[in-house]
């Protein structure tokens, strides 16, 4: 379980769809609302005495997204959870990661679109930006749905292997299975093939090399899986040759997968293809939830 989750809110009922999830997986929930500034200044163009309507339009502001908050809290209390409440005017993700920072959030669950009757900012294009700047993971949630068939794609980098400890705090609290997935890239480089004939000679003969490379991405899941922090956790391993985001995306669509936990960049030992760019042709394509996790430079 996680210690504080914090919630943004732009006040529809999509943003308010990640409430389920984060009462479920948190010890304390922060609602956060930050009304946007630049309406405040497109209001106060209309005329008159600027200064003046500046400032009674950001009072109002503050004065109803706090009214809405206090309101959400009462209407999600929660059994052993706190509910505590944020405002802040400012631009959506300047504000969310700047808060998360501040008031040491351990995970940010957000819908990933969604949008109020006045401000209308898009929480779809506030997520993405969040994900480039948060400083704890991401959970993006489509809909209101469980959270037990955990897919984690891995590359074979330290920096993939950092998603594991979020996945498997959730599974933890959820309960349900993950399945570890390596997508290894196609042999494509005259040292690529030279290095799978290598591997072909030693483990056999009659193995293409493509087989070869996938006995070499087994042996690679089968000691991700004997990790201290997987224990007593249901693990299925599940190797492919194929383009990564393509093949991760088929993968969860044809196993109901409920969510995918990545981390945003990271390296192979052989194709060197950014896990990031990869993270985000998921995030855009998939169907399911995911969390994203930024992993500490000092690790690899």
């Amino acid at each position: 379980m996680f210690k504080r989750v914090l919630v943004p809110l732009d006040g529809s009922l999509l943003a308010e769809a990640a409430l389920p999830t984060a009462v479920q997986l948190a010890r304390e929930v922060v609602l956060l609302q930050a009304p946007v500034q630049q309406d405040v200044f497109m209001t106060a163009a209309g005329g008159g005495d600027v200064p003046f309507i500046l400032a009674s339009t950001a009072d109002e502001y503050q004065h109803e997204a706090e009214v809405y908050v206090q309101d959400v809290a009462k209407r999600w209390a929660w059994p052993n959870v706190a509910l505590t409440t944020h405002v802040q005017i400012g631009d959506p993700a300047h504000v969310i990661v700047e808060t998360a920072a501040a008031q040491g959030i351990d995970l940010i669950v957000m819908s990933t679109h969604g949008r109020t009757g006045l401000q209308r900012w898009m929480l779809g294009s506030v997520t993405e930006r969040v994900l480039h700047h948060a400083p704890c993971p991401v959970l993006a949630l489509r809909r209101n749905q469980p959270l037990s068939n955990v897919l984690v794609p891995l590359d074979g980098s330290a920096f993939s292997e950092q998603a594991l400890g979020a996945a498997v705090q959730l599974v933890r609290t959820n309960g349900g299975q993950i399945t570890l997935l390596r997508i290894q890239p196609p042999v494509t480089t005259h040292y690529e093939e030279e290095l799978a004939l290598h591997m072909r000679l030693e483990y056999d003969m009659e193995k293409s090399a493509e087989d070869a490379l996938l006995m070499c991405v087994d042996e690679y899941l089968a000691s991700v899986r004997e990790e201290g922090q997987l224990v007593n956790i249901p693990i299925q391993l599940v190797s492919r040759i194929g383009q990564p985001a393509e093949e991760i995306l088929n993968y969860a669509n044809q196993h109901q997968t409920e969510l995918i936990v990545m981390s945003t960049h990271g390296r192979t030992g052989l194709q060197r293809w950014m896990y990031g760019s990869v993270a985000e042709k998921v995030l855009h394509g998939s169907q399911c939830a995911m969390l994203l996790v930024r992993p500490q430079e000092a690790t690899e």
